[in-house]
């Protein structure tokens, strides 16, 4: 018997995916753990399998189409078998409906009535109009009587802005007023429609000048940009995260030339490991997550639920968008694991080859845009975290060392807290923390 296949949620977060690659076509015969598709998730490409032996009848999603998760995006059966069923599925429920609808309309017997009733009931008024629907606006016409031609937006548009559209020449298709053309003569300060309609007893007081309305007016030379699925669900996830998460920022400044000279020393033993102040920092991070508790705490669903390690979220950049491959147990891990661990994370991000168990469970981000030239920024709360760590470019100037002033090189941190999870005392301690071990990398390495 045919059964239909569908898209499974291959990240917590997924809502929707988008078919990539299919790597079967119809009439194709698969057993079970067959990959069937490349799926575009909010975080990765991924393979969602089959888990039936069979043929494939049909394919229902096109390649670069999104679909929603748990629809139907292939049918699997025998071969030549009927799937006229998943065809017409969508027609299904209206058709069931159908009987009751016809069972409606059938004339029920009228009851008798007092003729007064009988009367009532024949005369009672139609329904009034909301107030809120505006009455159309008469055809407009030019001084000559002759039609303008414009386009039911144009018209409000003018109406609302008090233009006369007899001033405006029409770009559109036999020179109708189409919206930029009513853009325009605003621009340009045209002037006020006067009052046409002869039962108006006196004119309409002249209105206070409005603000022309923000519009998006495309051009030729405007090119529209799909919107990858990852794109969509970055954009929803991190406006949530400004709209819902109650957010706070603290920064502090780091004297870096301690941690720059450890990272130099540790360079000089392991030169083919290439460690970077980022992996000084992820230890260090991993180190001050397991003194304070509260920034490992994460706010979900009303609830409050502490992670038992530092699993530190890398901020990566793709083409496309970013992704946040996790450094699991980094509190438990050396520089040189996590070095290792972190190139790997980074290759498999960029070919968009991360799983769903790279991505999940992050306790704190870091976001490094320090090699841009970015000196500080506050970074947007990744939830279910309930912190994110900014770092930025190492900046040359002069520092107070043992008492004396000299030249120097300083980091600024920037932290971002959930506020229903962490107090500003808590994260201002955890930076302190994390700042004496960064100004004495010993610390970290302990």
């Amino acid at each position: 018997m045919a059964s239909a296949v569908q898209l499974l949620q291959l990240s917590p977060t997924m809502s929707e995916g988008t078919i990539v690659k299919w790597q079967v076509k119809e009439g194709d015969s698969i057993s079970s753990g067959d990959i069937l598709a490349e799926v575009e998730t909010d975080k990765a490409v991924m393979e969602q399998e089959s888990f039936e032996d069979g043929t494939i009848l049909k394919l229902m999603a096109k390649e670069g189409e999104a679909v929603p998760v748990g629809s139907t995006i292939a049918v699997i059966g025998e071969k030549g078998e009927d799937i006229s069923s998943f065809l017409g599925g969508a027609e299904e429920p209206a058709a069931k409906e159908e009987p009751k609808k016809q069972e409606a309309e059938k004339p029920q017997p009228a009851k008798k009535e007092a003729p007064a009733a009988k009367e009532e009931k024949q005369e009672a008024p139609a329904p009034k109009k909301e107030a809120s629907e505006a009455p159309p606006l008469p055809a407009p016409r030019a001084e000559d009587g002759s039609r303008i031609f414009v386009s039911p937006l144009a018209r409000k548009m003018a109406a609302d802005l008090e233009i006369d559209l007899a001033q405006i020449q029409g770009s559109g298709p036999r020179g109708r007023i189409v919206k930029r053309d009513v853009e325009k003569a605003m621009e340009s300060g045209a002037v006020p429609a006067a009052a046409r309609q002869e039962s108006q007893a006196a004119p309409a007081a002249p209105a206070a000048p409005k603000a022309a309305p923000a519009a998006y007016s495309p051009t030729a030379d405007d090119e529209e940009v799909t919107v990858s699925g990852m794109r969509k669900i970055i954009a929803r996830r991190l406006v949530e995260s400004r709209q819902q998460v109650p957010s706070f920022s603290l920064s502090v400044e780091v004297d870096a030339q301690p941690l720059l000279d450890a990272v130099a020393r540790v360079r000089e033993a392991y030169a083919e490991e290439k460690i970077t102040v980022t992996h000084f920092l992820i230890k260090g991070m991993a180190s001050a997550l397991m003194k304070h508790p509260w920034l490992r705490t994460q706010w979900v669903d009303g609830k409050m639920i502490r992670k038992s390690a530092a699993h530190i979220s890398v901020a990566v950049a793709i083409e496309d968008g970013l992704l946040t491959p996790v450094i699991r147990n980094a509190n438990g891990k050396g520089l040189l694991a996590i070095a290792a661990e972190l190139r790997e994370l980074a290759a498999k991000a960029r070919d968009r080859k991360l799983g769903e168990e790279d991505l999940a469970g992050g306790v704190q981000t870091i976001s490094n845009l320090g090699m841009y030239g970015i000196q500080n920024f506050d970074a947007i709360i990744n939830p279910p975290e309930s912190s994110i760590l900014a770092i930025g470019a190492l900046v040359e100037k002069p520092v107070v060392r043992n008492g004396d002033l000299v030249p120097g090189k300083t980091i600024t941190l920037t932290l971002s807290c959930d506020h229903r999870v962490v107090d500003g005392a808590v994260g201002a301690s955890y930076l302190k923390d994390l700042k004496a071990a960064l100004e004495n990398p010993l610390l970290i390495l302990a």
